[in-house]
């Protein structure tokens, strides 16, 4: 091959190369399969999301990035399902800027470490961060946010799974189909979709493996137990040092913070009950509010814990029947009960409650005890009248829970 013919086939190969580079990056950017690059949603087209679901972790931290959202929902699957970030309330009457920053699947230490990206990388002035009751432990959060610092711009324009991805995106475009995000990266999981037993017999075959002490004979027995260790009791292990960062790094800051302890159906929480798991709801309640308490945050920053948890509606809204208004299963909720959430927790919502019986309740430790009376109460009230609960929790429950004899008497 003389040198004429190589310049020519080397020119038209770096041409050709390019060329293809071009289109590659063309095409991933005007699907947009991620929501990475904003790229309008046409209906029929790109306008349902359904591959962000498998990088998320990848993929939010550089649009919260771009972003720089003024209200910011942070936590697992039930925050990135229920609370929606267009709420008025979080978005100033939509003025500002929002995102839906939950991760499924996501840990404590995950929500921790996006809570630094968060105050790092954007101005959020609003933030609602979902927890489950468990300690709060401060984390090293190198690596984390080392991973979300990482620049996915080559992987989402020119990689071969982007483009895969791409055209995944361009054949799945239905609507009703599950597992989509918003633009402002709420997940939509299984709304309208009447398989909610099925879901939740899957969820309890998970959260009840290998717990021995659950049995009915325990869930009998809590209606009649004499009441437990108090809320107050301090002898207890809780790690806060984690809380105890996070108040520092917010004090004197404009940024209303909003730790919300996530409801569940009354069915998920009688499966506590099932294994007497119900205290340390309770436990945490008490050492968290006592520490926001004991160490608040310098104006204008404000802290609070919030709690949702009733034994009436919508929490107790019936299993079976189809699709469901307030829930997708026992402890995922639709942004219908969301939303009433975010009213309460922001000042939305002017005839929200009673500080103790009301539908939300700010925890404060002089009148944590009188609200858990008031849930005592409320609970032997509506399992006298929904005997049928405790059966269709054990009807769901995996083999393995323990079931009483059939000469056991009644439970109620």
């Amino acid at each position: 091959m003389n040198e004429a013919v190589f310049k020519s086939y080397s020119q038209v190969l770096l041409v050709g190369t390019a060329l293809l580079l071009f289109v590659t990056a063309a095409f991933n950017l005007v699907v947009d399969p991620f929501q990475y690059f904003g790229t309008p949603r046409v209906a029929g087209f790109n306008q349902v999301k359904s591959r962000l679901r498998f990088f998320e972790r990848e993929v939010k931290p550089a649009i919260v990035r771009r972003l720089r959202p003024e209200a910011v929902v942070l936590g697992s699957s039930i925050a990135d399902i229920g609370f929606d970030p267009l709420h008025l309330a979080l978005t100033r009457n939509g003025r500002a800027k929002s995102y839906n920053f939950a991760f499924a699947g996501g840990s404590w230490k995950e929500n921790f470490c996006a809570l630094q990206y968060t105050l790092a990388y954007t101005g959020a002035k609003r933030i609602v961060l979902g927890i489950s009751g468990e300690p709060m432990p401060d984390e090293d959060c190198q690596q984390n946010l080392a991973a979300m610092n990482v620049n996915r711009l080559p992987e989402v324009l020119l990689s071969p799974q982007a483009i895969q991805h791409s055209i995944e995106t361009l054949r799945k475009q239905d609507p009703l189909k599950p597992f989509a995000h918003t633009p402002e990266g709420r997940y939509l999981f299984f709304r309208n979709d009447p398989r909610v037993e099925q879901r939740t017999r899957i969820f309890f075959a998970d959260y009840l493996r290998g717990k021995v002490a659950c049995s009915e004979d325990r869930l009998r027995r809590s209606l009649d137990d004499p009441e437990a260790t108090p809320a107050s009791d301090v002898s207890t292990p809780f790690d806060l040092s984690g809380l105890a960062r996070i108040l520092s790094q917010v004090s004197g800051r404009d940024i209303q913070l909003r730790l919300v302890l996530y409801p569940r159906h009354v069915v998920g929480m009688e499966a506590a009950h099932l294994c007497g798991e119900d205290r340390q709801r309770w436990l945490a309640m008490h050492r968290i509010a006592r520490f926001i308490e004991q160490h608040p945050p310098a104006p204008p920053a404000s802290v609070e814990l919030w709690d949702f948890q009733s034994y009436g509606p919508p929490f107790n809204e019936p299993l079976g029947g189809g699709v469901l208004n307030y829930w997708q299963d026992v402890i995922h909720f639709n942004p219908e009960l969301g939303d009433r959430m975010l009213a309460v927790m922001f000042g939305a919502d002017g005839d929200a409650s009673d500080p103790v019986t009301g539908f939300g309740y700010r925890v404060d430790t002089a009148t944590l005890d009188a609200r858990r009376r008031w849930l005592a109460d409320q609970r032997r009230a509506f399992l006298q009248a929904h005997p049928e609960t405790w059966d269709t929790l054990l009807r769901l429950a995996p083999p393995e829970v323990q079931r009483s004899q059939p000469h056991k008497p009644d439970r109620l």
